[in-house]
């Protein structure tokens, strides 16, 4: 499988078009019956994906240890890229996979082996797009879209099937090789898409799905250049912040803020000794 992707997070090379699944990319405290934090939400945890093997490892907290979950989840298709989302609405992130060559997304609601339980080709007739997951109609169901670097435009879905963008839109910063991903920047419920920048470590961030002004924009750096984006609610109030991922050391730096400053909410090596895995954040555990 090819290891350029995060989620959101999640991310994918056209160098650097990165994707976050969660976070990629991105990933999500929802409503439901997982593991309570410290402000009683659900409790966020980081990742790493084998991308040779397809196997995740995930751990149900924001330090460093062991994995709390280890599972393979396959379908089988080279460049297929890894993503992580809420597919059933239960509060829980479990794996999925979307394949650029079909534009075919692989959902599967179970941290386990086995097959797809959604299956569907979702296109915009655009060559190059790359997938960005989220719950764009604060229904606590993650559905899926996918984001066009050239034209800098998002096509967003709110169901897990084949048909029409619900949301069509341009979200113009113009950067070439920006990072698209999603989260809930504002604490509404509804996930909104951004912008990051590999090279200056900017983020912008938008509280609609729409064409419309930057609602934050900040400079995140840790002073390592290969790092990655990743988001999430790391202090569970609700809001996603930033945070980076440098797989070469397999380090997660997160801020509890969408501001410049220090990673407050974690500074930590989450590693499983295998060179090449892509890192992750969400929420893991019933």
């Amino acid at each position: 499988m090819i290891s350029k992707i995060f989620f959101w997070g999640y991310r994918f090379v056209i160098k650097h078009v990165w994707i976050l699944f969660v976070a990629g990319m991105v990933t999500a405290m929802m409503a439901g019956s997982a593991i309570a934090g410290p402000g009683g939400s659900p409790q966020f945890g980081v990742g790493q994906i084998d991308n040779s093997t397809d196997r995740f490892y995930l751990r149900n907290s924001l330090d460093a240890g062991q994995p709390d979950l280890n599972f393979k989840f396959s379908v089988g298709i080279v460049g297929a890229l890894p993503l992580v989302g809420d597919w059933d609405g239960n509060g829980t992130m479990t794996p999925g996979f979307y394949d650029p060559a079909t534009s075919r997304f692989y959902l599967r609601n179970s941290q386990d082996a086995g097959q797809p339980d959604e299956n569907f080709k979702f296109s915009v007739g655009i060559s190059g797009v790359v997938p960005v997951v989220g719950d764009w109609n604060d229904d606590n169901n993650w559905t899926v879209g996918l984001y066009d670097p050239v034209g800098e435009r998002f096509y967003l879905r709110n169901s897990l099937s084949a048909g029409l963008p619900d949301f069509n839109f341009a979200f113009n910063i113009g950067v070439s090789g920006i990072v698209p991903f999603a989260g809930d920047f504002d604490g509404n419920g509804t996930f909104t898409i951004g912008t990051f920048d590999p090279m200056t470590k900017r983020f912008w961030l938008s509280n609609t799905n729409a064409t419309g002004p930057v609602a934050a924009t900040y400079v995140f750096s840790v002073g390592v250049a290969t790092v990655v984006p990743i988001m999430g609610d790391w202090d569970n109030n609700g809001t996603y912040t930033p945070g980076l991922n440098d797989e070469a050391t397999d380090r997660f730096y997160l801020r509890n803020a969408n501001n410049a400053g220090l990673p407050d909410a974690g500074n930590f090596k989450f590693s499983v000794g295998i060179v090449g895995t892509t890192g992750t954040a969400g929420v893991w555990s019933p």
